[in-house]
């Protein structure tokens, strides 16, 4: 790795080999936990509130030794420090249970942005969320026993003066005892003084007497719901913000020491380093093992490249000429330079007129090609080519579900002509009316995928629910995943509802196999008394003169062989031949550059190849619901008739659907 001017630099002194510039062992941003990463997540969490504004409040929850999961499977002699295997599995499923209750129940109100760590330790109404204060024993026995064992500091002070928390001035650095005080109010540094009343009421915990002043600030439903300590605050003045995100971003434990001599030629590994300095505690190792996650945020930050001129990191391999990577115009096209040069190129740049910054939310980074390309339009735009309004509107319904476009009142806007256009032919309809109708229709779609049209906004006023939506009393659900994710267990666990509510479910398969997993199972030919009329002199009854007698049918072991089959069998059409390409990219955008040969590799089950090869009159299957309720299912066979580069033209081949036109638009898959 070296940045671009140092090759144009070091060429003009005649090196040539590639080895013996830049610096060869780095610990990139993608190991975890390392500097880099850390540095990188303090700056995504400020691009955050510079997005969303400052955070509202600040959780620490610490793990709890005696919780009842952690005690039932520890053995009588056995102390949990011992386990850290268990502590890790239980505190995991906390930390994923808080989530829950914080994000999807939205025990604090709608969350629009959170960020969390994981820290292996060594040793505006806000009285309506955190309390600071001894809990009534007459309203909660439970809840005031959680605040004693759980929420009270120290003692420090003058009490304990060898407690963990004080500091070498005698004080305590958590400012403990905290002031009285009748009501919250804000505070001058940075966090709320908190009620904190003097009722005069003192407690005995570790062997002194502490009253309210000595309580950590705490929300009643956390506290109760996790029996451990809890600490909530509210984040009540900007001044914080920098100093929480550097607290959870701060890395691990380490101690840093390198002994060297003056040789400026020898080369410093970062690996090695790191290595020596770090401490990795028991449950961090166990965390590491099971693959667990020690930070998560949400959403996601679009990494942008900024640098002076020539001044981009190149990564190349060690054996590779420095004329070849210098020549290489790839090295060049980055997001910055691409920004500049769609700005003074492309259209829809220069009408939107955008900082770098919201870029992003239009466009998006093809690592590929090394170049912005237009979000999610683009296949509005091929397919609205066709003049197909009826298909298009599909289309868009299926966009909004599966691509989750940036502005979907935008692409409403620019093809909102191309979908009414059937409609202009009707008499006597004005044109609102009109509009009402396509967006009826459209709602149908996404009714039938689980969304509403209101949820996008794509006009000022809700559009009402159709007639088929009303009446849509009984729904089917379809339920789809690989093997070993629950599926068996979701179908018993609803039979078992059902049927314990006095109704009745009957519980059929195709294959017998399948249904003798089923509690009550049975084959839909012995279910519903579906006649198969063989015996043992039973024979096909197909004459030698038939075209039946002529048909083959090719059986494959392996799927190398039906990729091989498939590339003999598309040969023989006669059609130009059309190559798709995937868009493989890392969960992790700073990864991409060192496992894209990698996932393009790859052919996980369930997805398409990396490289799909079609030609017009072709079939093909599709794999992905994209609205069974139009027929478009995994497994669904269809006819090319068309092919663009961003949605396919197609017929439906088999089924009640057959004949019927669709687009097949190119969707982000995760896997």
């Amino acid at each position: 790795m070296d940045i671009l001017q140092g090759f144009l630099d070091i060429l003009r002194f005649g090196e040539r080999d590639s080895s013996n510039i830049g610096k060869q062992k780095f610990l990139s941003a993608s190991f975890i936990g390392g500097p880099r990463d850390m540095r990188q997540r303090y700056m995504d969490a400020i691009a955050l509130v510079r997005c969303f504004g400052k955070p509202d409040l600040f959780i620490t929850m610490i793990c709890n030794l005696t919780w009842t999961e952690i005690k039932e499977y520890l053995w009588t002699i056995d102390e949990a420090q011992n386990r850290p295997d268990l502590i890790s599995r239980v505190f995991r499923a906390k930390v994923e249970e808080l989530k829950t209750y914080i994000s999807k129940r939205n025990i604090f109100g709608k969350i629009v942005a959170f960020m969390y760590t994981v820290e292996f330790q060594k040793r505006e109404a806000y009285d309506g969320i955190i309390s600071a204060e001894l809990s009534d024993a007459n309203l909660d026995k439970k809840l005031r026993s959680l605040v004693l064992k759980h929420m009270m500091h120290g003692p420090c002070g003058n009490l304990n003066p060898t407690n963990s928390c004080m500091k070498k001035n005698g004080l305590c650095k958590f400012n403990y005892p905290k002031s009285f005080a009748e009501q919250t109010a804000k505070g001058s540094d940075s966090y709320p003084i908190y009620k904190r009343r003097n009722t005069g009421e003192v407690v005995k915990v570790r062997e002194q007497y502490l009253d309210n002043s000595w309580v950590v600030p705490y929300n009643a439903f956390l506290l109760g719901k996790f029996n451990c300590h809890m600490n909530v605050e509210v984040c009540s003045d900007i001044k914080v913000v920098k100093y929480i995100y550097k607290y959870i971003c701060k890395g691990h434990d380490k101690i840093a020491f390198y002994v060297h001599n003056n040789d400026t030629n020898k080369e410093i590994d970062e690996i090695k380093e790191y290595q020596s300095a770090r401490w990795v505690s028991p449950p961090e190792a166990v965390c590491r093992l099971f693959g667990f996650s020690i930070s998560e945020m949400y959403p996601s930050v679009y990494h942008l490249q900024v640098h002076l001129k020539e001044q981009q990191f190149v990564f190349f391999k060690g054996n590779t000429d420095i004329n070849t990577i210098v020549n290489n115009p790839m090295i060049k096209k980055i997001m910055l330079t691409e920004f500049f040069q769609m700005n003074r190129s492309n259209k829809d740049a220069i009408k939107l007129n955008l900082l770098y910054k919201e870029f992003p939310e239009h466009f998006v980074w093809s690592t590929t090609d090394k170049t912005w390309i237009r979000r999610q339009q683009r296949c509005a735009i091929e397919a609205a080519s066709y003049q197909m309004s009826y298909s298009l509107r599909r289309l868009f319904a299926t966009l909004l579900v599966y691509c989750n476009p940036a502005n979907p009142k935008e692409i409403w806007k620019q093809f909102e002509e191309s979908m009414l256009e059937d409609y202009r032919v009707l008499p006597n309809v004005e044109r609102k009316d009109i509009q009402y109708q396509v967006l009826n229709q459209i709602n149908d779609v996404l009714h039938s995928m689980g969304h509403n049209v209101n949820e996008y906004e794509l006009i000022p006023e809700s559009v009402r629910p159709s007639i088929l939506e009303k009446e849509a009393n009984e729904e089917l659900f379809f339920i789809d995943g690989p093997g070993g994710t629950g599926k068996t267990f979701l179908c018993r666990a609803l039979l078992a509802i059902v049927r314990s509510k006095g109704y009745i479910a009957l519980a059929t398969a195709t294959s017998g196999v399948a249904a003798s997993i089923l509690p009550g199972g049975r084959t839909a030919n012995s279910r519903f008394k579906i006649p198969i009329d063989i015996d043992e002199n039973f024979s096909c009854n197909i004459s030698k003169q038939s075209s039946a007698a002529y048909s083959r049918v090719v059986l494959t072991t392996k799927n190398d062989f039906v990729n091989e089959i498939n590339d003999i069998i598309i040969a023989k059409f006669p059609e130009k031949v059309t190559t798709f390409v995937g868009f493989d990219e890392t969960v992790e955008p700073n990864d991409q550059s060192q496992f894209e040969d990698l996932l393009h590799s790859l052919n996980p089950a369930g997805l398409p190849p990396y490289k799909l090869t079609l030609k017009e009159n072709c079939p093909f299957i599709l794999l992905c619901n994209l609205n069974p309720y139009e027929g478009l299912c995994n497994g669904t066979r269809l006819i090319c008739c068309d092919i663009k580069t961003n949605v396919i033209s197609a017929k439906i081949a088999t089924g009640d659907f057959k004949n019927k036109h669709v687009f097949i638009p190119r969707i982000p898959l995760l896997s």
